[in-house]
């Protein structure tokens, strides 16, 4: 068979996994400028209460039911809402704040994309739930 220098195959991307919270596991790749994670989110746990200066994402809901609240950390807008699996995506932009609970009595997974790493040292702690 012959093979060019363009010939590419399939690439194995391993996730770093951050266990330091009790109740979430936060497993992260990055595949070219993308951040692609996941978050485990234990029964009844909230997680983030937080917004980012810099860093962009979406999310959806892979599994279980999670009660999300936001803030617009300069205007004061506030949205809440209930996202489950198949309920679209969510864009959070900087300055955001956010706020997830895990109303499932499974753990809940989401799926996020980011432009930075979610551990980076951009958030700042704003309470929510």
């Amino acid at each position: 068979m012959y093979m060019t220098q363009n010939s590419k195959f399939v690439t194995r991307y391993p996730f770093s996994e951050d266990k330091s919270r009790e109740e979430r596991v936060l497993q992260t790749v990055r595949i070219g400028g993308v951040y692609f994670s996941r978050v485990e989110v234990e029964p009844g746990a909230v997680v983030a209460n937080l917004y980012y200066r810099n860093t962009n994402f979406i999310f959806f809901v892979e599994l279980g039911k999670m009660k999300a609240r936001f803030v617009q950390v300069h205007s004061g807008e506030e949205k809440e809402l209930v996202m489950e699996p198949g309920g679209g995506l969510m864009h959070v932009p900087p300055y955001n704040a956010f706020a997830l609970k895990n109303l499932s009595k499974e753990k809940g997974i989401m799926i996020v994309f980011s432009d930075q790493p979610l551990r980076s040292g951009d958030d700042v702690e704003y309470k929510l739930y």
